[in-house]
């Protein structure tokens, strides 16, 4: 007796600590405050999602590919009512469509050829009592998208090979960079399901909507890699405000990645930056500059002409006197539409 109460203990102990592991890796790591910035784009976003977040209707987060989806799920899950539950997480472009249904349902042993002997839990069954985030819902499989419609009516699930419902509770947030109605149109994504998942949605701005936030977003993201001392010169900083950022924040702790291993003394220069945000900014300089350019042209040929009167139209000795070849001379002179009038000057 004493060493079956020893070996209970022990797996009593067992479990306890594989409980504990999995409610660490199913717990979310964002809150609110983890959405940077105080621009008026995202000021509203993040004023929505902690209304949404009080309730229990599922939330449908559409935004460009990089903006930072799954932070915001996160985010939601940490203001709502749930915030001590799990927070599940599923790629639906990640998973393969044969392999869709028992990742996400489970399934019984002996449920298919290959099976685990044990069946397995399915992804929706670990976030009862807790929140399952859809990542990329629009690249769910038509047949999985009938049995998810289902569960969210239902509230139970069956798992693949089974007639047994099991009771789950979860709050649902979805999100996708795909048009769903076009989807909808065309045959790919189930009416219904569209209704039921979008009661409340969520439009998160690209960084091309909020480029004031960008200092902020750079020093947070230099300081979580290691360059707390790291700054960014005017230059730099400006080229990264005027890049159009397509790939979102994703794209920009990208370069600011490339562009820590490459400075130098701590300052990150226009030099370190990838050369599509250089050839941007020379672009964006450019046209700014338009009208100060015209004005430094006019003004060099003005100089040439007056040196060249103060030589007395002698190429050559205004070419010295100006520090240019006479050749470079002569190349400004036909740039210009420069020549000697016929009476002198």
């Amino acid at each position: 007796m004493q060493a079956l109460l020893q070996r209970v203990d022990f797996l009593d102990k067992k479990v306890n600590s594989y409980a504990r592991r999995i409610k660490s890796a199913l717990r979310a790591s964002h809150t609110i405050n983890s959405i940077l910035g105080n621009s008026p784009a995202i000021t509203a976003f993040k004023s929505y999602l902690l209304r949404y977040a009080r309730t229990e209707s599922p939330v449908l987060i559409l935004g460009a590919t990089g903006t930072g989806k799954e932070l915001a799920a996160s985010a939601i899950h940490m203001a709502s009512n749930r915030p001590d539950g799990p927070f599940v997480s599923i790629n639906c472009a990640a998973i393969p469509k044969e392999l869709f249904e028992s990742e996400v349902f489970g399934y019984v042993p002996g449920a298919f050829s290959g099976a685990h002997k044990d069946g397995k839990i399915g992804q929706i069954e670990l976030a009862d009592q807790g929140t399952l985030f859809l990542d990329e819902v629009g690249d769910l499989p038509l047949h999985a998208q009938v049995k998810l419609l289902r569960v969210l009516e239902e509230k139970t699930l069956s798992r693949l090979g089974s007639s047994q419902p099991r009771a789950v509770d979860f709050r649902l947030v979805a999100a996708t960079n795909r048009d769903l109605k076009k989807m909808i149109a065309a045959g790919t994504f189930r009416e219904d399901l569209y209704y039921r998942i979008n009661p409340m949605t969520l439009n998160l701005p690209p960084l091309s909507e909020r480029v004031e936030d960008i200092p902020l977003i750079v020093r947070d993201v230099l300081n979580r890699m290691g360059g707390e001392g790291v700054r960014c010169t005017e230059s730099a900083m400006n080229a990264l405000m005027r890049y159009p950022w397509p790939g979102n924040i994703r794209e920009l702790r990208n370069v600011l990645i490339r562009a820590l291993s490459l400075c130098q003394d701590n300052q990150i220069t226009l030099t370190d930056l990838p050369s599509e945000l250089r050839q941007q900014a020379v672009a964006e300089s450019a046209g700014t500059d338009g009208k100060l350019q015209s004005v430094v042209k006019n003004s060099e040929a003005q100089t040439i002409i007056l040196a060249l009167g103060d030589h007395h139209w002698n190429v050559a000795k205004t070419a010295r006197a100006l520090g240019i070849s006479r050749a470079s001379m002569y190349e400004k002179m036909r740039k210009f539409s420069i020549k000697r009038p016929p009476d002198g000057f």
